[in-house]
């Protein structure tokens, strides 16, 4: 397995014409969670992360931690449904 960097992500994404990246994390229990984001979005997933309500994902505190920021890992690229034109990247929660 390869370690990309951001910037080989993002020309893969333009090459392959992506239509949507998955960004993956998972639960305090474990469960796979995902947020789908457009290519357009993924300068900014990788310089400031993707901004989410996490109050109604269990095990995130409810109301007073709810606003995180989903940051991609680009060395976990992994390629999705081609038909779908949909990639995976797990994410982290700083």
């Amino acid at each position: 397995m390869r370690n990309y960097s951001a910037e080989e992500v993002m020309q893969y994404v333009s090459e392959m014409e992506v239509k949507f990246i998955r960004l993956a994390f998972c639960d305090i229990f474990g469960r796979q969670k995902n947020i789908a984001i457009l290519p357009s979005e993924l300068p900014k997933a990788f310089s400031t992360g993707i901004a989410f309500d996490a109050s109604a994902i269990a095990g995130f505190g409810g109301a007073v931690r709810s606003d995180l920021f989903l940051h991609p890992d680009p060395t976990t690229l992994a390629a999705g449904d081609r038909q779908r034109g949909a990639d995976v990247l797990p994410g982290d929660l700083p």
